[in-house]
């Protein structure tokens, strides 16, 4: 287990993951989960049963999962303006409440924004948000346990995301990644609203369905403790965009404005891994 996988274990155990995951599960994934904005998920002390021919998110996909949502300790307005926290944690859900007192968490103070979280507290409250992820990709693609890892790791992503509901309406794509036809199904991502709403989260996504899975070499990402240079500037880490470090760093995605202007950058859609942002 390298550094990274380490950090995600540790992050795990303390929030309390790894047991509702299931121990295989728990050792092979190394770490903690969530989900999309939109959808509804379970309860949280559900226990989940990991079929031996089921999908186990990899350290590698944690990693990346929390890097595409982001951590804000602050409550924030997402890219659909709906009232979040954490890791992409609704709190507009229906359940919203129950599940932040399940996590120990003092509802009202998280969701009137007076009471930030911990990352561990963040994915304390992811743990039933990517079961349910899992569980919408299982069933709205019939081929889904026989698929190449990649590929799995792309679908539930997007359903972490948009929620299986909306996943659903990717007809076109669905039955394309069915047929494995991996070109055709990102063709279907590229044409799609959500392409233009998540912007570097997509090309990422899009790229691993074409590559039938594979994923582009890049560096790992550092860890958070090694982002900041200092109080008032972050490295940009690999898929990040402007809107996402301002909605972590600023507590608001809209604040991009205000990054793009400090910074004198032009075209926010095209900052680049290791260039430094200054926040303040």
């Amino acid at each position: 287990m390298n550094g990274m996988e380490k950090n995600w274990y540790g992050h795990a155990k303390e929030a309390g993951i790894l047991a509702p995951l299931g121990l295989a599960a728990a050792l092979a994934m190394g770490g903690s989960v969530s989900q999309s904005d939109g959808a509804q998920p379970g309860e949280a002390q559900a226990p989940v049963q990991v079929a031996a021919s089921s999908f186990t998110p990899s350290p590698k996909f944690l990693e990346t999962l929390e890097r595409h949502e982001g951590f804000s300790p602050k409550t924030y307005r997402d890219s659909r303006g709906v009232l979040s926290v954490g890791i992409g944690f609704n709190l507009e859900r229906k359940n919203a409440a129950d599940l932040l007192m399940a996590a120990g968490l003092d509802a009202e103070a998280v969701m009137s924004g007076r009471r930030p979280i911990t990352r561990e507290e963040a994915w304390k409250l992811a743990n039933a948000d990517l079961k349910t992820a899992i569980a919408d990709a299982r069933n709205l693609f019939r081929n889904f346990d026989s698929l190449p890892e990649g590929i799995q790791e792309v679908l539930v992503n997007m359903s972490f995301n948009l929620g299986g509901h909306k996943l659903s309406s990717f007809k076109k794509m669905r039955a394309a990644v069915e047929a494995g036809d991996w070109a055709a199904a990102a063709a279907e991502m590229e044409k799609s609203q959500w392409r233009g709403q998540v912007k570097g989260r997509a090309v990422e996504l899009v790229a691993q369905m074409r590559a039938g899975g594979q994923t582009a070499a890049t560096e790992d990402p550092q860890p958070e403790t090694k982002e900041e240079v200092g109080d008032d500037t972050v490295v940009v880490r690999q898929g990040q965009t402007l809107s996402g470090i301002a909605r972590e760093h600023l507590g608001d995605p809209r604040r991009w404005v205000e990054l793009a202007r400090l910074n004198g950058i032009k075209d926010p859609t095209g900052i680049k891994p290791g260039q430094k942002v200054r926040i303040r």
